[in-house]
């Protein structure tokens, strides 16, 4: 998945000159539009593209821990990577509900912080970055809550509202532990992701 988020990188570099940024002539903007837009339209491209990609790299996880535990089935990648295709619409399902609310979410959430910033000649924003900073916890929280909801799909075989509530009453009763666990895993892959 990282290999394919990788390839927009070189596309960008390719159509779109770093010098471009530095132009202020209309009609030389105007002619570099055209591989501006190709650039563009080929990353949203692959990042679409990248979406199934994410849903079964998602499950392949919980399905091979899944087997390791119970001894059923194959743990081979590819017989992973088939198998994951039966849950994937219901993953797909619970990843699209929680990426849709948190984009909703934080639009809501922007929106009013620029209304704010408007009104008080920027004194708002200043007073919400420790507001921000809980976006940290809460985004944890958010891809804990999205994990036990695939774990419910792909252990118990549940249909998608069963699952995700299953996973709120599991994140719900166990909140401590899920934050302490969350805070390790997830420091730790950014950690790694940063290095």
């Amino acid at each position: 998945l990282a290999l394919i988020g990788f390839l927009s990188l070189p596309i960008s570099l390719l159509f779109n000159d770093p010098a471009t940024m530095m132009i202020t002539d209309p009609s030389q903007i105007n002619e570099r539009m055209g591989s501006m837009l190709l650039a563009n339209g080929l990353i949203m491209l692959i990042s679409i593209a990248s979406i199934p990609v994410y849903i079964i790299g998602m499950t392949i996880p919980t399905l091979a821990t899944y087997r390791i535990e119970t001894g059923n089935g194959q743990v081979s990648f590819l017989g992973l990577a088939q198998d994951s295709l039966r849950y994937f619409w219901r993953v797909l399902g619970i990843f699209g509900l929680i990426w849709l609310g948190s984009v909703a979410i934080m639009m809501a959430l922007f929106a009013c912080i620029c209304f704010l910033a408007v009104v008080t000649f920027g004194l708002a924003t200043i007073c919400m970055f420790p507001i921000i900073l809980l976006f940290i916890p809460i985004a944890m929280a958010v891809y804990a809550f999205m994990e036990q909801a695939i774990s419910a799909v792909v252990v118990d075989d549940l249909r998608l509202s069963v699952a995700m509530q299953r996973a709120w009453d599991l994140v719900k009763k166990n909140i401590g532990v899920m934050a302490l666990l969350s805070i390790i895993i997830y420091l730790g892959a950014t950690i790694v992701s940063m290095v």
